[in-house]
């Protein structure tokens, strides 16, 4: 259920009566949007051309400049000194060559990876680290930079949270849920208005906004596409011809791999395939153990491990469960689509759950929510179930984030130490 109309970009017009426009571009209905709704829009896609962006100058509105120029006064000082490293480095002679200088600079030459396993537990402080020590982020550290960077160099800039296309169904037809939600950038030309930029690796604009302004860029993957990290980019030279002496010592290695190492003892590989049995035979064991506490924290990880250890391990979406920036009701509601469950009993339990960590006095009851939870998931096919069962996938998930926390607290505390 929602209020809020979605378009292709910016939308001109709305089908519903009484729709509502506000100043940040959205429309809302007068009326809530419940399922099997349907609504007509009417969007306008912008297509300048790259001159036309070039040329459009800063002769920006008075209104624009009051809003869209605001920074924070105590603002950290690796944000002006990362803007002005930008000046140097590209020296970017309009407001277009400045927005696509910062852009390169997020993308590609800052040494930037996108990482959904981050943890800026304070908001105040994650712009400092993310351009600071850590260099690693998704797209709310990305866009968030790129509006605070191009202010700080006189560019007009907001952030803008929306949704990718989704995925197409049917023809002409497509299916956006929560995992599509996303951040970019708009930044403002007079006379043309504000123009989209996506600084987050891996992810662009949809073809028809660039079709007369190609970015110029020539590591930009397709739209979800995670590239890898600017360290693991090489450049292979092509080879010079061996000398006699480099050919004679190389015909030496080669006969040196033609004659393999005696195999390893039979005894050795039984005790290794028995190591491994044990383990794997150990994984559901003690999946059980963390979760028979039955704290409302053991019941959430349990369920979301349930879920998350019967996808198969190549599904795209089922990674961004995975991400920190979503709500327990959010990872809760993802995982149960992508196994096919129904979300009403994993809606209930989310509920429930965040009742017990934020309500002073909850009145939800967690554990009857998890066992109807729990009949829900036992709805699906066995051998589903079985295979989740032995899959260490979220064990090993697990691990990573308490590693994740202790490295954050042991940074935290050198960190003082240093101060």
């Amino acid at each position: 259920e929602t209020s809020i109309f979605f378009g292709g970009y910016r939308i001109s017009g709305v089908s519903v009566p009484d729709a509502e426009e506000h100043s940040d571009s959205s429309w809302t209905s007068p009326r809530p949007l419940t399922r099997d709704s349907s609504y007509g829009v009417v969007s306008q896609i912008p297509q300048p051309t790259t001159a036309q962006l070039e040329a459009a100058g800063s002769n920006y509105p008075e209104a624009i400049r009051d809003k869209f120029l605001q920074l924070p006064e105590n603002r950290p000082e690796v944000l002006p000194k990362t803007a002005e490293k930008i000046k140097e480095d590209y020296n970017p002679q309009t407001a277009y060559e400045a927005a696509r200088s910062i852009e390169r600079y997020l993308i590609r030459d800052g040494g930037f990876t996108y990482s959904l396993d981050v943890n800026y537990n304070r908001g105040d402080k994650a712009i400092e680290r993310f351009l600071g020590e850590d260099k690693k982020g998704f797209c709310t550290q990305f866009a968030s930079s790129m509006v605070l960077l191009t202010r700080e160099l006189g560019v007009p800039s907001r952030l803008v949270y929306g949704a990718t296309t989704g995925k197409e169904v049917e023809s002409n037809q497509y299916l956006v849920t929560g995992s599509n939600i996303h951040t970019w950038v708009e930044v403002y030309f007079p006379e043309i208005g504000w123009y989209p930029f996506e600084p987050t690796p891996g992810f662009s604009i949809p073809s028809a906004m660039e079709a007369n302004a190609p970015r110029p860029d020539p590591l930009i993957t397709q739209v979800g596409v995670l590239p890898a990290s600017p360290s693991t980019v090489q450049t292979q030279q092509p080879s010079k011809p061996p000398t006699p002496e480099k050919e004679e010592s190389s015909t030496e290695a080669r006969e040196s791999v033609a004659s393999p190492e005696p195999a390893a003892p039979y005894a050795y590989v039984l005790s290794l395939v028995l190591l491994l049995a044990l383990l794997i035979a150990a994984v559901p064991l003690i999946k059980k153990l963390l979760a028979v506490r039955g704290r409302p924290d053991d019941l959430y990880q349990d369920l979301t491990a349930r879920l998350r250890d019967i996808l198969p391990p190549n599904r795209a979406r089922a990674t961004i469960a995975d991400s920190p920036a979503l709500t327990p009701t959010e990872r809760l509601l993802l995982l149960a689509d992508l196994a096919g469950a129904k979300a009403k009993p994993f809606r209930d339990f989310a509920w429930a759950y965040s009742e017990s960590l934020y309500a002073p006095d909850p009145h939800l009851n967690v554990i009857d929510a998890y066992h109807r939870a729990i009949r829900e998931y036992e709805k699906l096919p066995r051998w589903k179930r079985a295979l989740g069962a032995f899959n260490p996938a979220s064990l090993l998930l697990r691990g990573r984030w308490v590693l994740a926390a202790y490295r954050t607290r042991f940074g935290k505390i050198l960190r003082r130490r240093r101060d």
